[in-house]
């Protein structure tokens, strides 16, 4: 007698004096122990048993299929659990920021990079949920800035992380509004507002008296001095924030005449003790004045006399 595949104990039976055959038993082999992966029987040979013995395979949790095995013939038929897949995602800002461009299934890691200006970033993991572990990457904040003469003057009245904008109005005077960004470097982009250029102008009778000699830009100053015989009506023009120089400055004769040429004394008569009166040739205005200030006044007509 042979025993079914599976089975052993095959051999002859005999008739006995008593007209029974000898017994002959086939006995259930066992399979080889087995395991499978991801499931409740994942560890190393946990599923045994003899021939036509069942085990229920489970998956554990991201993996599908499981099932039962059964041994045959000294070997349990194969089940395995497979992964799933987890939802694709990205990570903006990052080597992986097009979209659905990080994939996987259960237990794959994807590492993510950080683009420069900023930081975060590593490994993510697909979990036995369907889903990619959360990753960011934040934007650094860039160093606080400023720009002079402008309404963001102030000490490190300028701030933001990377790639973020900030306007910048210039002061009356100055040009170069605009906007500055934060750079991935860490800094804002240069932005400069420059002073304006006044009208070049001139004064008379004096150091700057060719033509446009008196120039600058916003804030510039410009000291003049009145040639000899001349007395200025100030010192320094400034360049305005409206594109002129202020205040307007003269340079006039000290000799106060109403006409082209120098007062000479024409007559003199004593009033009195104390005062005279001085009549001036181009001139119809009589001055009454101390004695003292009519000698002098001989001597001044004197001297222009001589350099006519």
């Amino acid at each position: 007698m042979t025993c079914d595949a599976g089975y052993s104990g095959s051999g002859d039976a005999t008739c006995g004096t008593d007209g029974i055959f000898s017994a002959i038993s086939c006995v259930a082999g066992g399979c080889t122990p087995t395991e499978v992966a991801n499931s409740d029987y994942a560890v190393l040979s946990s599923i045994n048993g003899a021939q036509d013995e069942s085990v229920l395979v489970t998956c554990a949790s991201g993996y599908s299929g499981g099932g039962t095995v059964t041994c045959d013939e000294g070997l349990f038929n194969n089940v395995i659990c497979s992964a799933l897949s987890c939802i694709a995602t990205e990570v903006a800002n990052s080597d992986h920021a097009a979209t659905q461009s990080i994939t996987g299934v259960t237990e794959d890691v994807v590492t993510v990079t950080c683009l420069p200006g900023y930081t975060g970033g590593g490994d993510t993991s697909c979990g036995s949920s369907g889903t990619f572990s959360t990753l960011m990457c934040v934007a650094n904040s860039c160093s606080p800035t400023e720009v002079a003469n402008s309404n963001r003057a102030a000490d490190g009245s300028i701030t933001g992380v990377t790639e973020e904008e900030v306007s910048v109005s210039c002061d009356a005077g100055y040009t170069g509004d605009g906007v500055t960004t934060c750079e991935t470097t860490g800094y804002f982009s240069s932005l400069i507002c420059s002073p304006n250029s006044c009208t070049a102008t001139e004064v008379s009778y004096s150091d700057h008296s060719s033509s446009d000699s008196v120039s600058g830009v916003t804030g510039d100053s410009v000291a003049i001095s009145c040639d000899a015989g001349y007395i200025g009506s100030g010192t320094t023009v400034i360049c305005g924030t409206n594109g002129t120089f202020n205040p307007i400055i003269t340079c006039t004769s000290e000799y106060i005449s109403t006409s082209e040429e120098p007062p000479s004394v024409v007559s003199s008569a004593v009033e009195d003790t104390t005062d005279v009166v001085l009549v001036f040739s181009g001139s119809q205005q009589l001055h009454s004045q101390p004695l003292t200030v009519f000698v002098c006044a001989i001597f001044l007509g004197m001297e222009m006399l001589q350099h006519k």
